[in-house]
């Protein structure tokens, strides 16, 4: 299997890669789109970021939501804090890309990170 990595700082071109791979079928892990669904909707994250931030949780229709403005305002203000979610957020993200990389070892030739 061929695995293209695609990395970059933000306005740089990412996700025009990996639709233009879309486009020619080739199975993308969108790491960013893996972390925004964990923190929609993975009750342990939600329970662990209250936890330790418990100011950027809303309540919308009587359901607790993470205010990812208020969790970035945070986490991008202070290191031990992002370091913190990392540590919360990172191993999920890796169980997903290997869950993703075993999923598709055997169907494809090329797969895009």
């Amino acid at each position: 299997m061929i695995i293209i990595g695609i990395t970059g700082s933000i306005g740089m071109g990412k996700s025009t890669i990996a639709s233009l791979l879309k486009f020619f079928d080739i199975p993308i892990h969108d790491s960013d789109l893996v972390v925004k669904e964990l923190i929609e909707t993975n009750a342990l994250v939600l329970k662990k970021i209250k936890k330790n931030w418990p100011e950027v949780i809303d309540i919308i229709d009587s359901k607790e939501v993470i205010n990812k403005g208020k969790l970035s305002e945070i986490i991008f203000n202070d290191t031990k804090c992002k370091e913190k979610l990392e540590k919360i957020i990172h191993p999920l993200v890796n169980k997903k890309r290997k869950m993703f990389l075993k999923k598709h070892e055997s169907k494809n030739k090329i797969v895009g990170m």
